[in-house]
């Protein structure tokens, strides 16, 4: 309710603790191979898992929602604000300090958010190996109108 980013964060990683680690990789690669989707099985599990999260607690929850300019991975509407989250997966801490600050580029440049009054914009970097969000960054905006 009050865009705490990092209460979401705690969240996400709790969640994403309790997947069976021969899940992970094996059976999102089974499934993409079907389909032949441009994104990375990784990223495809992760966001599966957060959305499947999401949508049991009950949210307003979107997957790759287009815009003008492209498509931000989730938008989560909450009361009278809206999420837009990008999701980038890294392999290690360097590079998912550089893959959040990419991600919360990515959302400002595309203008994922400019549509909505109140929008928390949080860039997500889930490291391979820690199997967790390591990195993230948040911004709030308000388009008043």
């Amino acid at each position: 309710m009050d865009g705490d980013a990092s209460g979401v964060v705690a969240e996400f990683n709790r969640l994403l603790e309790a997947i069976p680690y021969d899940d992970y990789l094996g059976a999102a690669r089974k499934a993409i191979k079907t389909r032949r989707p441009s994104m990375d099985a990784g990223e495809w599990l992760y966001r599966s898992t957060l959305l499947s999260y999401l949508y049991g607690m009950g949210l307003d929850v979107e997957a790759e929602p287009h815009s003008g300019r492209g498509r931000a991975d989730m938008r989560v509407k909450f009361m009278n604000r809206v999420w837009i989250m990008e999701l980038k997966i890294a392999r290690g801490k360097a590079e998912a300090k550089k893959l959040a600050d990419d991600a919360m580029r990515q959302i400002i440049e595309t203008g994922y958010a400019n549509r909505y009054r109140d929008a928390v914009l949080l860039a997500l970097a889930i490291d391979e190996e820690q199997r967790g969000i390591t990195e993230y960054r948040a911004e709030m905006r308000s388009n008043a109108r």
